[in-house]
């Protein structure tokens, strides 16, 4: 890929930073600094990873979703103590924490029990991998309140 200061790029969210339209401003070396079209936020980039991140903008499904994906009463994130809504009384900084946990966490330590298969869904800690099995869990969740939006406003606004 070869980029220019000037290009604009959308770019996806990451936990620290903001997704959206990104304005190269300096190439040096190996790294690409970014700066966000509405926040003016600053990003830095290794020029080796802009292509794996400009591909995870608009992810894709790797695992498909059966009716045993749905079968857990309590699944990693919640396990691992990110919970919203009314019933929750978490304030955002704890669910951040809560979501950093989770990201950081070793494959190996993650509350699955012995569903390897679902282990394996969330890939190791810090990975693309993870952060897309995160991000997933995430849109479902706002998916399924969205359908009942009176039930879950709170829910949904956090």
């Amino acid at each position: 890929m070869q980029l220019k200061v000037g290009d604009r790029l959308r770019l996806p969210g990451t936990l620290s930073q903001p997704g959206g339209e990104y304005r190269v401003v300096a190439i040096e070396d190996d790294m690409v600094e970014f700066r966000s079209s509405k926040d003016n936020v600053t990003r830095f980039v290794k020029l080796d990873d802009v292509p794996a991140l400009l591909e995870r903008v608009t992810p894709t499904a790797t695992t498909p979703i059966t009716s045993e994906s749905f079968g857990r009463d309590h699944g990693v994130l919640s396990q691992m103590g990110y919970r919203v809504g009314a019933h929750a009384a978490l304030p955002a900084i704890n669910r951040q924490i809560a979501l950093r946990r989770v990201f950081t966490t070793l494959a190996k330590d993650l509350p699955v029990g012995t569903d390897e298969p679902y282990r394996v869904e969330w890939g190791e800690a810090g990975t693309e991998a993870r952060f897309a099995k995160m991000r997933r869990c995430l849109e479902s969740f706002v998916d399924l309140r969205l359908k009942h939006p009176r039930e879950y406003r709170r829910s949904i606004a956090e």
